[in-house]
């Protein structure tokens, strides 16, 4: 597999999804999250059934060099937010499966037991990232994790959209 990468940072894998990799957990949920984004432009633009412009070669190599050359910073940045958005959304979900379990109802949202469970991580071990590529291991909520899961299952729905019929 990591030939398949070669010096790419984003793997798409007919039958198993898309894989990015970064040289931190933040590089990586900020390979994952502009991936998205560009998959949604792609997605609106080729709806418009008109022929679209590409940019130059030369204009993409410049962004993407400026790009690099900024995202180490700004994906700590993003990644912390993010943090701070999902790990508030895992408190308000236990929250309410405590409420819910009081009043004899199911709570809302997945409490992290569950999504370990689906996941076969076995209990105590957190929902971790671990790649050999990247330079370090973060453990990350299952709030994120579940985060994570959904723009994977968003964005890999678009491409095949976006995609046609398979041949």
């Amino acid at each position: 597999m990591s030939q398949a990468f070669g010096h790419c940072s984003t793997l798409f894998h007919r039958s198993h999804g898309t894989f990015v990799l970064g040289s931190s957990i933040a590089e990586a949920l900020d390979n994952l999250y502009y991936l998205e984004r560009a998959a949604e432009v792609v997605v609106k633009a080729r709806s418009m059934q008109m022929e679209l412009d590409v940019i130059s070669n030369k204009v993409a190599e410049g962004f993407k060099r400026k790009f690099q050359a900024e995202n180490k910073e700004a994906a700590e940045l993003h990644f912390k937010a993010l943090k701070r958005v999902h790990c508030s959304e895992l408190q308000w979900t236990q929250a309410s499966q405590g409420l819910a379990s009081k009043l004899g109802g199911i709570g809302l949202g997945f409490p992290a037991s569950a999504a370990q469970a689906s996941w076969g991580v076995p209990e105590g071990l957190g929902m971790g990232v671990n790649h050999k590529a990247m330079s370090s291991v973060v453990e990350l909520s299952s709030s994120l994790s579940l985060y994570l899961t959904s723009l994977i299952s968003r964005w890999s729905i678009r491409l095949r959209q976006a995609a046609g019929p398979a041949e």
